[in-house]
């Protein structure tokens, strides 16, 4: 299936001074270029890779069978496998389009249908608990959500305040009572006994469609979790009982501030709670509702089983089970393993899948574990069948993956390497990188690759490093690809390749780290990812090195063909930065493209934008031109490398995009392309001026009453939001930061999506 994205470039001179237009540079994802391993085929090969993944059940398409929706923890990423329709299989397509559809999100997000019409509503993390979303998706038409509650709320102990959820947290939200409606599990702000919110939308005669909620118990099932550990301690006496009922809100306020403050340091404790998952389901077919825990510091599972025999009766758990599930393999992962009950295999006995939740000493390769039901929805019966679902059919490298091109082999065809920063190894209990080989065994006009390797020449214990960076170019003039290898120390490693012309790479290393041309030390700072180019065009190559900054640093090789030596000529090469305004480190990720003799720049970053800059050739001291390339139809993650060069022999350039979640994905060139966000942006509209300073003018060109517009940042962040009154209407910007924005406009099904850059008047 053919994926279109608009690459759209317009030209700015920093502090964006807007300049003039460029052509476009049009791409298509695709998934259509085949990666093998051994005799099989990667089936979602470009599919970007799973981290931390969030599984939820959803018609994606309207064909009346459930699919999958993941939720990465990783980048706040939204991921969209649509199953292939037959009975029992696990066959899925990665169908990016539809991840368009959602809105911005953050730490956590679960489907489920709160109104009864049969369609997935979208429950999401919002500072201080939950946001909800109506899925509004029209029979045969796109799919489509609308904000229906910005901030549930809760009567507690006489208080109307936020139902309070963790970010860090991942709530039960499952019909306890069976009345129809959806209820709430959630550990609170004290975070050692579950908070039962009660849903009496029912009761109260206002149908599944409303949400009034109330606090039913404080420790519900009479269990509590200990304070430092996962031990379960049943029949215990609530912790909570006696709170005064004017000081639950200013806990409730506090543990928000925290809350707010660990996503922007990750580091620091979110609130008195450090992380729980809370997985409600039947197990043993009683009707009761039992429990599935995770916690943030363990590896297992713990089933809780609900002794109780009628429902709202604040009866006690009865039973856990630690090693759940005691008949089968045991869940085990290194850290904070969460439950997800879904049907993966189209048979409409929902299934289990367990997933880490904590970002970071997690495993991340293979961390998708796939339990199997092979009993009945109503009395499930769970059998382990793989620990890398959806993973194993994708190129995954665990956190990151950085794509480098060069011609391994010597055939004339560019081969993939592909690194990153490393995969949690449980064996050793730590992080390894390792660089994987995809030999290029197609054609000039059709790649196609096989694996050969997921350990090219040894790197992890040559180098022993994380990060690993490689670039290939003939240093020594001997007709052969020498190597360069950067990492997350900053120090470059140096190694000669002893195989000769149009043989596979043989290298051996000749210096650890290497010296500039006085002997010193190179230090290209942490998360160096170097380039071998002719960047001055003097028929040697240079070295261009991104690192943790967000900046480029120049080499300028000062030898000769046969003998390279290297000289720092800057720090800040083109007077460029891909660091966010808001962020203290960048992660450039450098790749050049020569386009008929000029050369165009591409550098990831850690915010996920892939920017491109020109104007290079002539100017090595200047100030590039930065373009615009933010790739934001259908956003890749955290953390992009891209990889560029004219794959197919179209005359057009092709790019391999890594990120943070471990994967790839891939876009040709296609000078025809035109944006995919075009299957949900039917809406006609325009903005002027663009850049702005003060005002912004959004212009419909088939207005009718009932547009609305939503105004994101860079990070997501909703600033501004209301209705549209007329076909034109102006808006004040002029106290956002200085920067790039997201305006969408949407009204029922359809919705559109454009960005403006907001700078400062002089």
């Amino acid at each position: 299936m053919r994926r279109i994205i608009t690459l759209s470039f317009l030209v700015f001179m920093l502090p964006f001074q807007l300049l003039t237009a460029q052509t476009s540079y049009l791409f298509s994802q695709v998934d259509t270029v085949v990666v093998r391993f051994n005799l099989d085929t990667f089936n979602l090969a470009w599919a970007g890779g799973i981290n931390y993944g969030q599984f939820s059940n959803i018609d994606l398409n309207g064909d009346g069978i459930k699919d999958l929706f993941v939720f990465d923890r990783t980048g706040n990423k939204p991921l969209c496998f649509v199953h292939q329709g037959s009975i029992n299989s696990i066959e899925y397509r990665h169908e990016p389009e539809y991840e368009l559809a959602f809105p911005a999100m953050q730490a956590w997000a679960l489907l489920k249908d709160y109104n009864g019409d049969g369609k997935e509503d979208l429950w999401t993390y919002t500072p201080g608990g939950i946001k909800l979303y109506t899925n509004t998706t029209p029979v045969g038409g796109p799919l489509s959500f609308q904000l229906f509650i910005p901030l549930i709320r809760s009567n507690q102990l006489g208080n109307m305040i936020n139902l309070y959820v963790s970010s860090v947290d991942l709530p039960g939200i499952v019909d306890i009572d069976g009345d129809g409606d959806l209820d709430v599990l959630t550990f609170g702000v004290i975070g050692t006994s579950l908070e039962y919110h009660r849903n009496y939308s029912v009761e109260n005669g206002h149908g599944l469609d409303s949400m009034h909620f109330q606090l039913k118990n404080q420790c519900w099932g009479c269990f509590e979790e200990g304070t430092f550990t996962n031990e379960i301690f049943l029949n215990s006496p609530c912790p909570n009982t006696g709170i005064p009922s004017p000081q639950l809100p200013l806990l409730i306020e506090e543990a928000t501030r925290l809350d707010k403050e660990h996503l922007k340091d990750p580091d620091r404790s979110a609130s008195r709670h450090s992380g729980s998952c809370t997985c409600g389901l039947d197990l043993n077919g009683d009707k009761m509702i039992d429990l599935l825990l995770g916690d943030v510091s363990f590896p297992n599972l713990v089933q809780i089983t609900n002794g109780a025999t009628v429902v709202n009766a604040n009866q006690c758990m009865n039973a856990f089970d630690t090693l759940f599930p005691s008949y089968d393999v045991a869940v085990k992962l290194e850290v904070f393993p969460c439950g997800f009950y879904v049907d993966v295999n189209n048979d409409s006995h929902r299934d289990l899948i367990v997933t880490p939740q904590s970002t970071g000493a997690a495993e991340n390769k293979s961390s998708v574990l796939y339990y199997k039901n092979t009993g009945h929805d109503t009395l499930p019966v769970f059998d382990q069948i793989q620990r890398d679902f959806l993973q194993k059919e994708m190129i995954e490298k665990g956190e990151g993956a950085i794509p480098v091109l060069a011609d391994y082999d010597g055939d004339g065809l560019l081969d993939l390497f592909v690194s990153s920063f490393g995969y949690f190894d449980p064996v050793s209990d730590s992080i390894i990188c390792k660089i994987s080989l995809y030999r290029n065994v197609g054609t000039a006009t059709k790649p196609e690759y096989n694996f050969l390797t997921d350990n090219f020449e040894g790197l992890n214990s040559v180098i022993g490093q994380r990060s690993l960076v490689p670039t290939f170019g003939d240093l020594d003039g001997d007709g052969d690809d020498d190597m360069i290898v950067g990492d997350e120390t900053g120090v470059l490693a140096r190694f000669v390749n002893t195989a000769g012309p149009g043989n596979p790479y043989d290298f051996i290393l000749v210096s650890a780290g290497m010296l500039d041309y006085n002997g010193v030390l190179i230090d290209a700072g942490q998360f160096s990812a170097p380039v071998l180019v002719d960047i001055d065009r003097d028929s040697d190559l240079d070295i261009l090195v991104g690192n943790r900054t967000g900046k480029i640093s120049f080499y300028e090789n000062i030898g000769t063909t046969t003998l390279a030596s290297f000289r720092l000529v800057t720090v800040s090469f083109g007077n460029l930065n891909v660091k966010e305004w808001w962020d203290n480190s960048g992660f450039s990720m450098p790749s050049v493209y020569d386009d008929n003799g000029s050369y165009q720049l591409f550098v990831g970053s850690k915010a996920g934008w892939v920017h491109h800059y020109n104007n290079i050739d002539g100017n090595l001291s200047g100030s590039f031109t930065w373009v615009d390339s933010t790739v934001f139809e259908i956003p890749s993650g955290l953390r992009t490398a891209p990889a560029v060069a004219d794959l197919n022999n179209d005359g057009f350039m092709d790019m391999i995009l890594g990120n943070f979640r471990g994967g790839l994905s891939f876009f040709v060139g296609d000078p025809q392309g035109s944006s995919s966000v075009q299957e949900y942006a039917n809406i006609d509209f325009s903005i002027f001026p663009n850049p702005v300073s003060d005002q912004l003018f959004i212009a419909i060109s088939d207005y009718i009453p009932g547009y609305r517009i939503i105004i994101h940042d860079l990070t997501g962040r909703e600033l501004y939001s209301g209705a549209i009154n007329a076909d034109r209407t102006a808006i004040d910007v002029s106290s956002f930061v200085p920067g790039l924005y997201f305006i969408s406009i949407f009204n029922g099904s359809k919705t559109t999506t454009q960005k403006f850059i907001r700078y400062e008047s002089r």
